[in-house]
């Protein structure tokens, strides 16, 4: 069996499968690493945040919204 190229693979980053999978694995990735990082805290540094879990929670959820919603402008400005 032979593999080859599609003829609209240039076009492929545009497609909603290609970019969930990409996010997703990138997610993977960030789990990891926010994971290591956190557990190679010593135990009283990680004692000393309250609600780690509900912060971090709240960030991923507000900076895309804030990436994506602008203000508008009265009139004037």
């Amino acid at each position: 069996m032979k593999f080859k190229l599609i003829d609209e693979w240039r076009q492929a980053w545009k497609w909603a499968s290609v970019r969930i999978s990409a996010a997703g694995a990138l997610l993977m990735v960030a789990a990891e690493v926010a994971g290591q990082t956190w557990l190679g805290l010593p135990e009283d540094v990680r004692a000393s945040i309250p609600h780690a879990d509900t912060i971090a929670l709240v960030l991923f959820v507000i900076i895309p919204l804030a990436r994506v919603l602008t203000k508008e402008k009265k009139d004037g400005e």
